[in-house]
């Protein structure tokens, strides 16, 4: 069971770096301010058939892959508010939802990102500010090597709220989280 386990993740972190893209990476807009992403109920559940991540929304957050310039996202299921709640409260968690959410690591998935990716990042001091980069981007502020204009912003590893489609993050909006 661990060596099928550890063979699935080695084949995802391969197609990790084997992600196709097709939009320029000149026509996206770096350091511009953008909306921060909003999750009101839940993001999609896990469900991994055949090696493949349904398509879907879902909470990730990001880590670079040991020795490479590579970035993984892990994925799960987050729930909010009433939802969470309610989630909860059915399955008898006392303090499920600290600060009004639940990330479920019980199902998890690991998947790549297109260099091409509609990525934010989130402003450190308070939710509500987000700011538009590129994935090269974001692998240069996580490996430290990158300098930002906005004055006082610095990396932070905030989740984010991903969508994924053919086994690829497409988008990733970080979400400031308390």
């Amino acid at each position: 069971m661990i060596i099928r386990r550890l063979f699935v993740v080695s084949i995802l972190i391969v197609f990790a770096g084997c992600s196709p893209g097709t939009e320029s990476l000149t026509t996206q807009k770096i350091w511009r301010k953008v909306s921060a992403p909003v999750i009101k109920d839940s993001t999609d559940e896990v469900v991994v058939t055949n090696s493949r991540l349904d398509d879907g929304t879902y909470w990730t957050w990001v880590e670079r892959v040991l020795g490479t310039e590579s970035i993984v996202f892990h994925v799960a299921r987050v729930r909010m508010g009433a939802t969470c709640e309610a989630w909860a409260k059915e399955n008898g968690m006392q303090e499920g939802c600290m600060d009004d959410y639940a990330v479920d690591q019980f199902h998890t998935a690991l998947v790549g990102i297109t260099d091409t990716a509609r990525v934010t990042v989130a402003f450190q001091d308070g939710p509500g500010t987000s700011y538009e980069i590129n994935t090269s981007l974001l692998k240069m502020l996580m490996a430290g090597t990158a300098t930002s204009p906005i004055s006082k912003y610095h990396w932070i590893p905030f989740p984010f709220i991903s969508r994924i489609k053919n086994n690829t993050v497409v988008e990733a909006q970080q979400m400031w989280v308390p």
